[in-house]
């Protein structure tokens, strides 16, 4: 197994490790980040790339669909691994979380609001296909308040062997139109400020941080800063 060397640069306040802004609101977005964030900067160098790239499955094609009471299970298994780590101490909390996130999806998929689509991205095979990433859309709306709602996206997750492969990204895209065919031009989403690989892919994607908040996930995450990304909208 290829080894992984973690450095920290404590203080930094930039992307060291992102690629450079193609567009004048990716440059934005950056820049409102270095003036948000005050927090360390980890950056993971893979060395023996080789070994690392035979741990994944190669994906040749996908495709996004919406998501069916059939595919619950490989959802639940894929959103599990991806937003919960606890201390071994509390792995036994694991199956209640399934269970949870399990019945969760099931009422969303059968009773959701008009403006709520739940994707599912599978594999295209000539046998059974395999589920390797969600990701869910809806309009946050709320009777008490005269704020403007947005589409808000949440729950993007891919299966871990198959990252970095374009999987997340056009998820997130198929997401900004279903908004854009709602009729609306922006949307929104949240992100730990220490998933730097996420930020990269939303940043690069043309989202702006329009701000820092807490989160109550800080109790299981060590860590509850989370930051609020938006992205208007171009046909």
């Amino acid at each position: 197994m290829g080894k992984i060397l973690v450095t920290l640069t404590v203080g930094q306040k930039h992307f060291s490790n992102m690629p450079k802004p193609k567009t004048k609101s990716a440059l934005q977005s950056r820049n409102n980040y270095n003036k948000l964030n005050n927090f360390p900067l980890v950056s993971c160098l893979m060395q023996d790339q080789s070994t690392a790239n035979n741990l994944k499955h190669q994906l040749d094609t996908f495709a996004i669909h919406t998501a069916e009471t059939q595919h619950i299970t490989g959802l639940t298994e894929i959103l599990v691994s991806s937003f919960y780590s606890f201390p071994e101490v509390f792995n036994w909390m694991y199956p209640l979380f399934k269970l949870i996130i399990t019945e969760d999806l099931r009422y969303r998929l059968s009773y959701h609001p008009p403006l709520y689509c739940c994707l599912v991205a599978l594999t295209k095979s000539n046998t059974d296909s395999e589920i390797i990433g969600t990701v869910e859309i809806a309009l946050n709306s709320s009777f008490w308040s005269a704020k403007p709602q947005y589409p808000y996206i949440s729950n993007l997750a891919v299966k871990d062997s198959y990252r970095r492969q374009g999987v997340g990204r056009k998820l997130l895209e198929k997401c900004e139109q279903i908004a854009w065919n709602w009729g609306y031009r922006e949307t929104r989403l949240h992100v730990l400020h220490k998933n730097i690989s996420a930020q990269q892919l939303y940043v690069s994607s043309g989202y702006q941080v329009l701000g820092i908040e807490s989160s109550w996930s800080g109790f299981w995450f060590q860590d509850s800063r989370r930051l609020l990304l938006g992205k208007k909208l171009f046909n």
